[in-house]
This record gives C-alpha cells, structure tokens and sequence, in this order.
C-alpha cells in the first residue's frame, strides 16, 4: 500500500507489497497518513493518523495497565 500512495519502496528488505516498510520517517509517516486522509477512504468521522506516545505504550503493553505485560506478575517469570 506504501508504494501505492507513495510511488516509492524505501525499505531495505523488499520482500513484496505486502510486507511492513521501515526506513520511514516520522515526517515521511506523516506524509503517509494524509495522502491516506486526502483518498477520503477513511470512514465518515474518522483519519489516519499515527498513535499518540499513550497509545503506542498502551498497545505495547497488550491492553495491561502496569509497567509490563505479564499479567501482574510483577516481572516475575511464573512457570
């Protein structure tokens, strides 16, 4: 989809369309992102945009509150 929008592939690792791509900037997911709002293909009320820093710990963490995602084991390995 990258190339698509963008016309270019700037990953290092080209292993096809539907693979991740790195080597991006900030700026150039910024970019991404309103060429994606600019399509209108978004639905009615909604954008593309890139996760604020909340949102990007928080799905790191796979929806958990605490400051790891071990299932309030504290860090301790349970097994």
């Amino acid at each position: 989809m990258y190339r698509a929008i963008t016309g270019s592939n700037p990953s290092y690792f080209k292993s096809g369309d539907n693979y991740p791509v790195e080597n991006v900037s900030w700026f150039d997911s910024q970019s991404f992102c309103e060429s994606l709002n600019a399509l209108g293909v978004a639905p009615e009320g909604f954008a593309f945009r890139l996760p604020t820093e909340a949102e990007w710990e928080y799905a790191c963490r796979a929806g958990t509150t605490g400051p790891f995602n071990d299932n309030g084991n504290n860090g301790v390995s349970v097994g």
